[in-house]
């Protein structure tokens, strides 16, 4: 049975109703000049506890067929303040803390990083950043998913304790599955018999030099009852990722590799995990 198609441009989901609430609060007021921090969907992922970086645009609107001249650069001092849900509720962290000084010409888009600090968490929570001006004037705002930095231990729960097999696994991801408590049985050289049930297929030589052994392999571990996401760096992965499962079987998940190119980085972290869990109980994608 196939489950469909889910575009991951990169990995959309639902804005949920509070947060949709608080966004209709968060709609920037009219400022002097009418700087605006514009939305960047999807929200960005990051690491909760420790210094984390986001990308922001900020344009200022200007009359249409304005002459723009330097003389109308200005300057704006620039704040955020942090929201967390909580119990349903968007929940301030505290006061307003100071960014920087934006000096910006009329119809001119600034693209900007910030090094935010978000609070540590237990699971994935969703938050804003909403920017303000020094007279607390709202300027929009930026949406975030915090996820634990500890995320990568959940492939625990989803392995049932047992190994993690791994086909081309680079040492990045090796060291992050072992630094989680991760037995790593390593299959790239296809053994008859493998122990572990959850199994990550990564691009390599075995996917170029030998496709179809590969793609036989994949299948019989499916077809023992195994979880396998294979990892693909062709263009048939690029559009959509698919989960397929068969009754009495296991189950087979086939998605971009550039989707965790980056294992260093929370979102490529989040995208490895909700793949696994995805794989393993294709309804519970969050």
């Amino acid at each position: 049975m196939r489950f469909g198609a889910m575009r991951f441009g990169a990995m959309r989901f639902e804005t949920p109703r509070w947060m949709s609430l608080l966004l209709i609060q968060m709609i920037p007021v009219a400022v002097q000049a009418q700087l605006e921090f514009l939305p960047d969907p999807p929200a960005a992922v990051v690491f909760g506890g420790k210094p984390q970086t986001i990308h922001v645009r900020i344009h200022r609107s200007s009359p249409p067929h304005a002459i723009v001249t330097n003389a109308e650069r200005q300057e704006f001092k620039v704040g955020f303040r942090l929201f967390q849900e909580s119990s349903g509720l968007a929940v301030p962290l505290g006061p307003v803390q100071p960014w920087k000084v934006l000096s910006i010409l009329p119809g001119q888009t600034l693209l900007e990083t910030v090094t935010v600090e978000f609070p540590s968490v237990k699971r994935s929570t969703d938050g804003v950043v909403r920017w303000e001006t020094e007279d607390g004037s709202g300027l929009g705002s930026t949406r975030v998913r915090v996820v634990p930095t500890d995320l990568i231990t959940e492939l625990r729960t989803l392995t049932g304790g047992g190994s993690v097999g791994v086909v081309n696994a680079s040492t990045a991801m090796t060291a992050l599955f072992e630094g989680a408590g991760l037995a790593v049985e390593d299959l790239t050289d296809l053994p008859q018999r493998q122990e572990a049930h959850v199994i990550v297929v990564m691009p390599g030589e075995l996917a170029e030099t030998q496709p179809a052994l590969l793609a036989r392999r994949i299948r019989l571990w499916v077809e023992s009852g195994r979880t396998v996401v294979w990892f693909k760096s062709d263009p048939s992965a690029w559009t959509s990722t698919l989960a397929e499962r068969r009754p009495g079987q296991g189950s087979l998940v086939t998605v971009d590799a550039g989707m965790v190119e980056r294992l260093d980085t929370a979102e490529a972290q989040w995208r490895l995990v909700n793949l696994v869990r995805w794989a393993c109980r294709p309804t519970a994608m969050e």
